[in-house]
Formats: C-alpha cells, sequence, structure tokens
C-alpha cells in the first residue's frame, strides 16, 4: 500500500511542479510583453513630438532650402517622461547610442541613407506621391529614438527609426505657359 502511494505522490508533486513553472514562465512572458508594448509607445510617441517639431521648422524654410544640424538638433533634445501620464513612463530613459549608431537624433541623409556631411548639397529626384507623372525634388530626414525601460530583472530596449522627406514641387509641371491669347484647338 505504501508503494501505490508514494507513486501517487510523486506523480503529483511532478504535476504541481510542471504547473508552477509553466505559470512562472508565462508570467515572465506577459511581463515582457507589456515592457515591450509600453516601450514602442513612448518611443511612438517621442518621435510623434520629433516629427512635430521637424514639420514646424520645415514650413517656415524657403522654397528648397535645407535645415541646418543646429536647428535639428534643438527639436530632438528629449524631454523628461512624465509619470503622471502613465507609471511605466518614469522608468523610461533615452539612451544615446544603441547598437553602435546615435540615437535620438534628426539628421539629413542621401536617397541611400547615408549621413549628408555639412556644406554637402545632395537632392535626389522622385516621383511626388499623390500626383501621377510629377516630380520633385527630395530632402530626407532620418530621425531615431531609443528607449529603454528599466524593470527588476533585466532592460527592455527599442529603438524606432523614420524618413521624414521633404518634397519640393516645381510648379511649372501643372501650369500652361502662353503669350497673348489662348487659343485652344478644338481637335
Amino acid at each position: 500500500m505504501i508503494v501505490p502511494t508514494m507513486f501517487v505522490v510523486v506523480i503529483l508533486s511532478t504535476i504541481i511542479g510542471v504547473a508552477v513553472l509553466f505559470t512562472q514562465n508565462n508570467g515572465r512572458l506577459a511581463r515582457d510583453s507589456r515592457e515591450f508594448t509600453s516601450a514602442i509607445a513612448i518611443a511612438d510617441g517621442e518621435m510623434d513630438r520629433m516629427y512635430d517639431g521637424w514639420r514646424t521648422l520645415i514650413k517656415t524654410l524657403p522654397l528648397g532650402a535645407k535645415a541646418t544640424q543646429a536647428d535639428l538638433d534643438g527639436i530632438s533634445q528629449p524631454i523628461p517622461s512624465p509619470a503622471s501620464v502613465h507609471p511605466s513612463f518614469s522608468r523610461a530613459i533615452f539612451p544615446s547610442t544603441y547598437q553602435g549608431q546615435i540615437t535620438h537624433t534628426i539628421r539629413e541623409v542621401d536617397a541611400f541613407g547615408a549621413p549628408v556631411l555639412a556644406g554637402q548639397t545632395t537632392t535626389s529626384t522622385g516621383a511626388l506621391p499623390g500626383f501621377n507623372g510629377m516630380f520633385s525634388v527630395n530632402t530626407m530626414y532620418d530621425a531615431r529614438v531609443a528607449v529603454t525601460l528599466k524593470s527588476i530583472s533585466h532592460e527592455t530596449t527599442v529603438e524606432v527609426s523614420r524618413t521624414f522627406t521633404r518634397a519640393d514641387a516645381p510648379i511649372f509641371q501643372t501650369a500652361i505657359f502662353f503669350e497673348d491669347d489662348l487659343e485652344l484647338h478644338p481637335g
């Protein structure tokens, strides 16, 4: 009678141990998923703030002018994460580098994504989105934000990168130029 009882106790103990490990693993996975989602939300919010500042700056520039790196650096300065919005935001850190690349920055890039050096003029032409047959001169800016959330056992780091494009389309692509009276041939 003792041997079958011991056998049942061992089997029940094994089942309970597996259930506890399974529950702990699922709890860890859920926590990591929440940390990852929170980091993405913080990075997206910071990217939206940087985009708004970039768009405001670009609208003030004359046609064909480029933003200076000093103006772009003023936009990309991180603001402290407000803890009052969400409790997990207070643990957010904006690292200056991530995987060997500078983060929390906006810089002008060429068509291949390589940084444009100061004083260098780089332009690319391409189709104007939403306007078939029209072309524009494009100036591209690469924006990067990295966010690190510290938790009890580890850190979760997320990097978000976007390319902002200013498209200057010459107006003569859509206008009809003529002298004297305009006569249209009926066909």
